[in-house]
């Protein structure tokens, strides 16, 4: 819904970035993976209850997110990389609710099954037998 909005403004900075970043030699997955890791470090801030350094840290791995697509653009995707990329995102988005879930344990139930919720929409976790499939019609 606003990601049209926002790409407009933000993507030519992004694409000058990535542009920048591309000539010096550095690579979409070195990114990716960057990225993962500044994302985790949200965990044990949000464990702690930082949520403002918590919020800083997500923008900036949704900064980074952004940076490695570009990188990629100025120096070519790969299925790989790609690949990578989405798993990475899959990851951080799966871990943020640890964090919250480990700063209040009493809601650990709730936040799992949100996170689980999440992951199936996006296709991360697969039904089992028995479960409720969606059906197209």
């Amino acid at each position: 819904m606003l990601d049209p909005l926002l790409r407009r403004w933000i993507d030519p900075s992004l694409n000058q970035a990535g542009a920048w970043l591309a000539r010096r030699g550095l690579s979409a997955d070195a990114v990716s993976l960057s990225g993962l890791a500044v994302g985790l470090v949200t965990v044990p801030l949000l464990a702690w209850q930082q949520y403002h350094a918590a919020l800083l840290v997500i923008l900036l791995n949704r900064l980074i997110d952004g940076l490695d697509g570009a990188i990629a653009r100025h120096i070519g995707t790969t299925r790989f990389g790609g690949y990578l990329d989405i798993m990475c995102d899959m990851g951080f988005y799966a871990a943020v609710p640890v964090g919250f879930a480990l700063a209040r344990p009493d809601n650990a139930l709730c936040v799992g099954g949100a996170a689980a919720g999440v992951l199936r929409l996006h296709g991360v976790i697969v039904p089992g037998p028995g479960c409720p499939r969606r059906t197209t019609r």
